[in-house]
């Protein structure tokens, strides 16, 4: 019996068939880290709502997500993107209007 295969199998599989998240194709990269750190890492993904372990670095990286830190421990909150870039008007407004 011969097994059929679903084209948009394959085409996910490429990376093909769906725009890239970022514009950019992922690389794979390798950290270490303790196994008990290694879970709470993915429970903090988890509670964050991101998809995987992998998009809360991305969203670290792109600043998409701010850690605080204050007496009480740390904190961390989701920047909507369009705040972000809402931010970086203003910040390039005061710029011109500076100089």
């Amino acid at each position: 019996m011969t097994r059929k295969i679903n084209p948009k199998s394959l085409e996910n599989l490429t990376h093909e068939g769906r725009p890239y998240l970022y514009g950019e194709k992922k690389k794979r990269h390798s950290i270490s880290v303790t196994q008990s750190g290694w879970e709470q890492f993915k429970k903090l993904s988890q509670e964050l709502g991101c998809d995987s372990t992998s998009d809360l670095v991305e969203k670290l990286a792109r600043q998409q997500l701010l850690i605080t830190r204050n007496t009480e421990g740390c904190s961390a909150a989701m920047i909507e993107t369009k705040e972000r870039k809402a931010r970086q008007l203003v910040q390039q407004l005061s710029q011109l209007l500076n100089t």
